[in-house]
């Protein structure tokens, strides 16, 4: 590879080694089979330019509090300067949560569709995020950790979603994907399109919406020469997956089901998804992106999102 880019450009940096800083991210390889990826730096320059006060504050141990979908339509909207900073310091959590900080995907995904018509209470959520950041980096540094493992190298997705839970009776989707064992390389939080009339069918767009993710890393990984393996698809809703392998609807309570999201029907028929039915309670990779969840759950939902 670096032989073919200098042959194709006049000047190539190279860095090698076993610890790689990129784009702010810190790449740890000195574990065999496993990458650490960390943002220190990142972190702290969020937390000191973000001007929240009491940043020993106890909170909870999450980046989110319970109400944090609750929206108070008589809560004061921000002037601009302030409307201004809410929006610039959530552009950069974003991009820190996705590229490191996993767990706070669902929190800073939330906060995002607040940008145009950000309040005070929506401050005061984004302050209590930074909290999070800052309490949680100095307790030692945080990230997410890829381990493949011994396993198959395939594409692994976890769909979960959250009925009914946004102010406007939408449900939230959470998607994780990963290859192999542990540690996800792709994450998803966002309020659907449209509104579903059951937890059923909220499950089902979710998962005929956000495969395509795991599609995309198989023929991905099929591209580097492994060999092609169908998306293990995991999911925790009965209703949903026998909907799913029948492709259609499988009661009267879901004949209004569009027929487009059944297309799974066809990928499972072409090899490319296996189904399979995963215990609620090991869906919490997925599960911490569709809600804000607080406490020990939080806390064992991270270790299965970070690997970490």
């Amino acid at each position: 590879m670096v032989k073919h880019l200098t042959d194709k450009y006049d000047k190539v940096t190279v860095h090698r080694g076993d610890n790689l800083a990129y784009l702010g991210l810190n790449l740890d390889f000195s574990e065999h089979g496993t990458v650490t990826i960390t943002a220190d730096g990142m972190v702290e320059a969020i937390v000191t330019d973000s001007d929240t006060n009491d940043l020993s504050k106890p909170i909870t141990s999450s980046p989110a509090t319970t109400d944090l979908y609750n929206i108070d339509d008589e809560s004061p909207r921000l002037q601009k300067a302030d409307s201004d900073h809410f929006h610039s310091m959530v552009a950069r959590i974003a991009y820190l949560a996705r590229m490191c900080r996993l767990e706070c995907v669902g929190a800073i995904a939330f906060l995002s569709t607040r940008v145009t018509k950000s309040t005070e209470q929506d401050m005061q959520k984004l302050h209590h995020l930074i909290r999070y950041l800052h309490q949680s980096h100095g307790s030692g540094h945080r990230g997410f950790r890829i381990t493949p493992g011994d396993g198959p190298i395939q594409a692994v997705v976890y769909c979960d979603a959250s009925y009914g839970i946004n102010h406007d009776g939408k449900s939230q989707s959470g998607v994780v994907v990963g290859i192999g064992g542990l540690g996800f390389i792709d994450q998803y939080s966002g309020k659907q399109s449209i509104t579903a009339k059951s937890s059923s069918e909220a499950e089902l767009l979710c998962t005929s919406n956000e495969t395509n993710r795991g599609i995309r890393t198989k023929n991905f990984l099929q591209g580097q020469g492994y060999p092609s393996m169908p998306v293990d698809l995991n999911q925790d809703n009965m209703s949903t997956i026998s909907m799913l392998i029948k492709g259609k609807s499988t009661s009267i309570k879901t004949k209004h089901i569009s027929i487009r999201n059944f297309w799974l029907k066809e990928q499972q028929d072409l090899g490319n998804v296996t189904i399979k039915y995963v215990p609620t309670e090991l869906m919490g990779a997925a599960n911490i992106l569709t809600k804000p969840v607080v406490g020990k759950q939080f806390i064992e939902e991270r270790r299965m999102l970070c690997n970490w």
